[in-house]
C-alpha cells in the first residue's frame, strides 16, 4: 500500500504600483462656482497588489498640506492584480483661490508614495455676493 501526501503551497505575492494619474479634471487649472461640488478622480497604475491606499490633499501653498476625508475608491481587478480609482467631491469657498487638490497612494509600503498631477484652483466664483 502507498501513502500519498498532498501538499499545497500557497504564494503570496506583492507588486508594487508605480504611478497614479489625475484623470478628471483633465487641465492642471480649474474655475469653480462656490458651494457647488466639484469631482477629482485619481486612478493608480495597474497591476497592483495588494490594492492601493489613495489619499487626498489640499495644499494652500503658504503652510501645511490638509488631508481630506469623503473620498470614494473603487478597486478595479485585472486577473489577480488591480488598479485602485479614487474620486473626491469637493465643494469650494471663495478662500480656496490658489489652492492645489491632488491625490497620494501607495499600495505596499507609505514611505513609497506616489503623487498624482496637481489641480489648482484659480479661480471661486461667488454665487451671489463673496465676502471675504
Amino acid at each position: 500500500m502507498s501513502v500519498f501526501s498532498v501538499f499545497r503551497l500557497l504564494l503570496l505575492f506583492t507588486v508594487p504600483i508605480t504611478d497614479v494619474q489625475r484623470k478628471s479634471p483633465t487641465v492642471s487649472q480649474i474655475s469653480v462656482v462656490e458651494n457647488r461640488p466639484y469631482t477629482f478622480s485619481c486612478l493608480t497604475s495597474p497591476p497592483g497588489r495588494p490594492d492601493a491606499t489613495v489619499e487626498w490633499y489640499r495644499d494652500p501653498g503658504s503652510g501645511p498640506e490638509v488631508e481630506l476625508t469623503g473620498a470614494n475608491t473603487v478597486v478595479e481587478p485585472s486577473g489577480t492584480l488591480s488598479a485602485t480609482r479614487s474620486t473626491l467631491s469637493y465643494t469650494a469657498t471663495n478662500r480656496d483661490t490658489g489652492y492645489q487638490i491632488y491625490c497620494k497612494a501607495y499600495n505596499i509600503d507609505s514611505s513609497t508614495t506616489h503623487t498624482g498631477s496637481k489641480t489648482t484652483v484659480i479661480g471661486v466664483q461667488c454665487k451671489y455676493t463673496c465676502i471675504s
